[in-house]
Parts: C-alpha cells; sequence; structure tokens
C-alpha cells in the first residue's frame, strides 16, 4: 500500500471515530431520581440508596448489582467526609461508579435512634442512560437464529479436487442474507444475534478501563425479540455433468436445496409462520468447486458468485414467503396510471416485476376455530414496476382501470407457469436433428 493511499485510509478512520464518537454522546440523556437508602452504616446507606436510583433508571442484573453494591460503599466511604446534608457530590464520582452515576447530592442523613437500628439517606441521584436511536421505532423485532446445516448434507458433494463445502459458511450466507432482506423490508426491527463470541468481547471492552465512563451507559441495552426466525437445511444436494461439443467441453451443475423455517412468538412460543423451501438452480460454465476456494481464481471466483446468488435467491424465498403472510405488499397512493406507488421496496421488489393488484382485503370469521381470516379480493388489474428505492417502489398500471386500484389494496406477484426448456446436446460432433442439405 503506498503512502497516499495509507493517508486517506487514516483520514477515513478518523473521520468515522469522530461520526461514532458524536453518536455515543448524543445518545446519553441524564436522568434524575431521588431515592431513600437504609444501612447498617452511613456508607451502606448512600450505596443502597444510589443503587435504587440507577435499578430505576436501568435495571440491574444480579453480578452487576453486586459488583455496584461494593463500588459505591468505596466510593461514599471516600466521599463521606464531605458528605454532609444538602451538599452535593461529585468529585470522581462518574469515573468511580463506571458511568452509572453522573453525580448525587446527600439530601438528609438520619442516623440510628430509638425508633431505628439503621442509618437513612435521602440522595438525588444523576443517571446517565444511553437512548437508543430506534426508541421511537414501534416496529415488533425479530431476531434471526443462525440457519442449522447438518455437517452430513455436504459429505457427497465435492468439487474437482475433493473438497467439501462447508456447513458453517452455508449457514452464515443464509443467515446473513435473511437478515439483509428482512432488513431492507423495513417491516421489521432486526435484531442481530450472530457473533456472540465478538459481542461478549465488545461489551467487556465497554466494562473495561480501556473505554471512557460514558461508554458504559450502552450497556444493558441489548433489544429483546418478539419473534425469532429459526430455520434448518434438511437437503443440499448436487449433481455435476460434463459434455463435449466440437472439443469445447461444457460443465453443467444443478444444485437443489430443502429447508425448513418457523417464525415463533417468543413471549408465548407460538409458532406464527411454518413452512418448507424447495428450490433448485442451475450453473453452467463454471467450476463449481469448493466455497473456500481462492477468490484470486476466476474459476473460484464464478463458483463464489454462483453459490452466493443461489443463497440469496433461496433466503429471499424465505422472506417472501413470510411477509406475503403478515405485511403483503400495498398500494400506497395512486397518482396516475405510470405513479403508483407501493410501501415496499430495497431487495423485495424487483424493477420490471409484475404484480396483480386486488381490491381492499376482507376478514371473514373461521366458524371452526372463530378466528378472523384475512381474504384478497377480486383482481382489479396489473401494475409493472419501473423504479425501486429503499422505503418503496413506483409501478405504472399495465392492465386494468386505474380508478379500481385503492390505496391500501394487496399487490401480489404474478404466477407464470413456464415450461423448463431442456437444451438437447448432439449425439456426437457434426450431428444435427436438422435435415441435411448439401446447399
Amino acid at each position: 500500500m503506498d503512502r497516499a493511499s495509507i493517508v486517506i485510509t487514516q483520514l477515513v478512520a478518523s473521520a468515522l471515530l469522530m461520526l461514532l464518537s458524536s453518536i455515543s454522546q448524543a445518545g446519553t440523556q441524564d436522568i434524575i431520581r431521588e431515592t431513600t437508602g437504609y444501612g447498617n452504616s452511613y456508607d451502606e446507606a448512600v450505596a443502597q440508596g444510589l443503587l435504587e436510583a440507577v435499578r430505576q433508571v436501568r435495571g440491574l442484573e444480579v453480578g452487576t448489582e453486586r459488583s455496584l453494591t461494593f463500588s459505591f460503599r468505596q466510593m461514599s466511604s471516600e466521599n463521606s467526609s464531605q458528605a454532609t446534608a444538602e451538599q452535593k457530590v461529585t468529585s470522581d464520582v462518574y469515573t468511580k461508579s463506571k458511568g452509572f452515576v453522573r453525580s448525587y447530592e446527600v439530601l438528609d442523613v438520619q442516623p440510628p435512634n430509638a425508633e431505628s437500628s439503621l442509618w437513612r439517606t435521602s440522595l438525588r441521584v444523576v443517571v446517565p442512560d444511553y437512548q437508543s436511536e430506534m426508541k421511537g421505532d414501534t416496529r415488533k423485532r425479530i431476531a434471526v437464529m443462525p440457519i442449522q446445516v447438518p455437517g452430513r448434507l455436504h459429505r457427497s458433494i465435492k468439487n474437482a479436487e475433493g473438497g467439501r463445502l462447508d456447513p458453517k459458511w452455508v449457514s452464515q450466507q443464509l443467515t446473513d442474507s435473511l437478515v439483509m432482506q428482512l432488513t431492507q423490508s423495513r417491516k421489521f426491527a432486526v435484531l442481530n444475534r450472530q457473533h456472540a463470541q465478538e459481542m461478549q468481547s465488545e461489551f467487556a471492552l465497554w466494562n473495561s478501563d480501556q473505554v471512557p465512563a460514558i461508554e458504559a451507559a450502552r450497556l444493558g441495552k441489548v433489544l429483546a425479540a418478539d419473534f425469532v426466525l429459526v430455520g434448518i437445511v434438511t437437503a443440499l444436494e448436487k449433481e455435476q455433468s460434463t459434455s463435449e461439443y466440437y472439443g469445447i467441453t461444457n460443465t453443467q451443475v444443478d444444485v437443489a436445496i430443502s429447508m425448513t423455517y418457523r417464525v415463533v412468538e417468543v413471549a408465548t412460543q407460538k409458532v406464527m409462520w411454518a413452512n418448507t423451501l424447495a428450490q433448485s438452480m442451475q450453473f453452467e460454465g463454471a467450476n463449481s468447486g469448493n466455497l473456500t476456494e481462492r477468490l484470486g481464481d476466476n474459476n473460484g471466483l464464478t463458483a463464489q458468485n454462483s453459490w452466493l446468488n443461489f443463497y440469496k435467491q433461496v433466503s429471499g424465498l424465505v422472506v417472501t414467503d413470510i411477509l406475503e403472510v403478515i405485511y403483503p405488499i400495498k398500494v400506497m397512493k395512486v397518482a396516475s396510471e405510470h405513479s403508483i406507488y407501493l410501501n415496499q421496496g430495497g431487495s423485495r421488489v424487483a424493477e420490471g416485476a409484475i404484480f396483480d393488484v386486488f381490491s381492499p382485503p376482507q376478514k371473514i370469521r373461521d366458524p371452526d376455530t372463530g378466528m378472523f381470516i384475512q381474504i384478497d379480493g377480486e383482481k382489479v388489474g396489473s401494475i409493472q414496476v419501473t423504479s425501486v428505492l429503499p422505503k418503496y417502489s413506483l409501478a405504472k398500471l399495465i392492465s386494468g382501470n386505474v380508478g379500481a386500484v385503492q390505496e391500501k389494496a394487496v399487490v401480489r406477484k404474478t404466477t407464470t407457469t413456464k415450461q423448463a426448456k431442456k437444451r438437447t446436446m448432439p449425439e456426437s460432433a457434426g450431428s444435427s436433428d436438422k435435415p441435411f442439405t448439401w446447399d
């Protein structure tokens, strides 16, 4: 790497650090709580009052509570000489409490008396609390768990060198693609449940002396999920065939995958949706070898891209199936025949895709279960997507009357039955199915 590249890299890194620092500072808010603490000593009473303030604002786990109790007792003991009634104590409190308390003020002190053998302290405590950027996000939260890929599925899938597919790599690609496409749908707040070891290392760093005290305000802010998406690959097969035509070797690889998945409500463990997906794809003219081949090799790179496209296609079908049940694509606004706005974009919608438009859905009660089932209305026309943006997409009417297209109408991708074209190769070089002529 030349000197100019190194300088540019350093400048970009510095800019990112400044941006992250400003976001961190802006996301912390001071919250004031007045509490009462009791203890066998003055120090213990102050410590209990501080602990109660932190518990009210941020909540505490058992291990953290024990650690803070010890720290607060030491801190209150060091400040006891100046911590008289109505005197504010701020010296080193923020640093010594590792960011859990910014400052505190002792409002009142009652030593043991005939009515009570305990010390009682009244405190006004300032507790910094980290405000997530998603605080105003009212969307349901979903966590995508790593897709399970049993190692036994890969024993029969080998490349020319005898290598096998890596189950961990396959799981990572499927999971990453699911996270990406669910995030781009913007219908769920997607939570990260991968790389647990790396996340624990980062939390340990936040709680160490190497990080400023303000960063500790972020601890304990991991969001809980409303739903989890779990899945397992039950079959993964590959068939490879090679043919030669006029001295040119053509390699054709057919891959197929079968995967079951479920969306589970965390609080009740209720299965909200479950399905099985079977998908196949054909690669031609590429080395389909091991997914861990060197990217510097052209054949390896082509194989990598082919497999990645396959997993992206599979995860896209899973996400589409889930969203079709929970959040189907709807008409957001009808401006004209050429300007029909849909409420989803990103990877969920592709430019040029054709959708059928239905009249607004209706809810009908199931006589067996008593539950309401939402059904589509009548088909009123078809639209074609002309532009795709991250949050929405734009379409034009290609059939039907624009007056029948209403806001909140459900649109579903047009299903067309296509017959697979099977390409046949001549039995030998120079042979053909066409009538033979000398002309």
